[in-house]
């Protein structure tokens, strides 16, 4: 394309830059089965919103899959979901009917997808955990069919609060071994301003707290699992400033424990358990 162009002076020079799709890529040359593969789209002298089509077809040459999207900065990411066996290579068609532009892509590789078997949530011993406390290492154990041994997955961690708050308390990625990934984490809360809800945030339960979950989320070549959510029990604080003396509560196993109030003005209470707890009496003793 040339890059010099010259004119009179007074005069209107019209130049007609013609479009063209630069680039093609697969984010990665495998794909699991039941996983979505993408594909990333470079254009030149593209309009925004400017349609774009893959077709994606197999070693046969028959169409098996079709995705579209547009153009936005040059730039176009498809994600098509890949059902096809294990083994198959797909080569995808891009299209640009518009503008009179195609395409072709390399040839990506169906593999096995991710199979898990179970995730465990187990203490510094390999005991099962019901629910996950402050300060005591966590070993979660993602066991995983059909993976070799070095297979790199990536394994979060999502806090959910009570309100809906999501966030990533941690993100690694884990090489299997034996068929488990096993990922250990001393929980924290992510934020200081997460260790408590507020009045709003407990009406769509009927006022009543509900702890914290967390969910591990298992991820490899485009698909993912999420587990099952674990109660993260971790403690309450009550702000008593300005009094001393002691403070009943009532657990949610309706145990009534008394705790005495620190020279801050406050007390840390753990282990509530699941549910509502209640202040039950105060004492200035």
């Amino acid at each position: 394309m040339p890059t010099e162009y010259k004119a009179q002076t007074g005069q209107t020079l019209e130049i007609k830059l013609p479009s063209s799709i630069t680039q093609a890529i697969w984010g990665d040359s495998e794909v699991p089965k039941g996983g979505k593969a993408t594909l990333e789209i470079l254009t030149q002298s593209v309009g925004d919103d400017s349609s774009v089509e893959l077709e994606l077809y197999n070693e046969s040459a028959k169409k098996v899959g079709c995705v579209k999207g547009k153009v936005k900065d040059q730039r176009c990411t498809l994600m098509i979901p890949i059902d096809q066996p294990v083994g198959t290579k797909l080569k995808g068609l891009v299209k640009m009917s518009a503008h009179k532009l195609e395409q072709a892509t390399s040839t990506i590789l169906v593999v096995p997808g991710l199979q898990v078997v179970s995730v465990e949530w187990l203490n510094s011993q390999g005991d099962a955990l019901a629910e996950i406390t402050d300060d005591a290492a966590v070993d979660v154990v993602t066991k995983v069919a059909d993976m070799p041994d070095g297979t790199s997955c990536q394994v979060s961690l999502r806090f959910q609060e009570q309100s809906g708050k999501k966030s990533i308390v941690l993100s690694k990625k884990i090489r299997a071994s034996e068929g488990k990934l096993s990922l250990v984490w001393i929980p924290a809360f992510p934020r200081p301003e997460q260790s408590h809800e507020h009045d709003d945030d407990v009406k769509p339960t009927g006022g009543k707290y509900e702890h914290p979950k967390v969910v591990a989320i298992i991820t490899y070549k485009g698909s993912s699992y999420e587990s099952k959510p674990i109660p993260y029990s971790s403690w309450m604080r009550y702000d008593f400033k300005g009094t001393k003396g002691k403070v009943t509560f009532r657990l949610p196993t309706g145990k009534e424990v008394t705790e005495t109030i620190a020279e801050d003005g406050c007390i840390k209470l753990k282990g509530c358990g699941v549910g509502a707890t209640e202040i039950v009496n105060r004492s200035e003793r």
